[in-house]
C-alpha cells in the first residue's frame, strides 16, 4: 500500500489558511463582542448617553469591518514564515501578564518596558528612561486616577500589605 505524499500535518494546514484562518476568528470575536454591547451592557442611554458597552461595540464594529477586509484581501497574501523574532512580542506580552499576577499590572509593565527597550531594541537609557515614563504617567494617571480603574495588585500586595 502506497503512502499519500500529498497529506498534509495539522499544522502545515493551518499555516497555509492562516491568513483566512486569523480574519474570520476576528470576525468571530467582534460579533461576539458587538452582541455583548448592545444587549448585555447596553450602548446608548436617551438621557445620560453612553453606556458601559458603547466603547466596546464601536470597536468591535471596527474590527468587524478590517477583520472583512482582511478576509477578501487574504487570497493575495503569501504563505506566513514564523521566525524566532516574530514570536518575541508575543511572548513578551504573555510574560508580562503572567508576571502582574505575582508583582502586579503596574510594575509588571514597567520592567517589561525596561527589559523590551534595553534588551530588545537597544535603545539608550535615556530614551528607555523617557519612554517607560510617558508610559507609566499614561497607565497610572489616565487608568488608575482618572479612570479609576484597579489593575491586579499580584502577590506582593498581599505580601506587603
Amino acid at each position: 500500500m502506497e503512502e499519500n505524499t500529498t497529506k498534509k500535518s495539522f499544522f502545515g494546514l493551518v499555516s497555509d489558511h492562516l491568513p483566512q484562518i486569523i480574519p474570520i476568528c476576528t470576525s468571530i470575536m467582534s460579533l461576539i463582542w458587538i452582541f455583548l454591547g448592545l444587549s448585555k451592557y447596553g450602548f446608548w442611554d436617551e438621557y445620560k448617553g453612553p453606556k458601559t458597552g458603547f466603547f466596546p461595540t464601536i470597536i468591535a464594529f471596527v474590527m468587524l469591518a478590517i477583520s472583512i477586509f482582511a478576509l477578501v484581501t487574504s487570497k493575495n497574501s503569501a504563505k506566513p514564515e514564523f521566525d524566532r523574532e516574530n514570536w518575541m512580542a508575543a511572548l513578551g506580552m504573555l510574560s508580562m501578564v503572567l508576571m502582574s499576577y505575582i508583582v502586579g499590572m503596574e510594575l509588571s509593565i514597567l520592567i517589561f518596558m525596561i527589559l523590551w527597550l534595553r534588551v530588545y531594541e537597544k535603545c539608550t537609557w535615556k530614551v528607555t528612561a523617557i519612554t517607560t515614563a510617558v508610559v507609566m504617567f499614561i497607565v497610572i494617571g489616565a487608568f488608575r486616577l482618572w479612570l479609576g480603574i484597579q489593575f491586579p495588585m499580584g502577590l506582593f500586595s498581599l505580601i506587603l500589605g
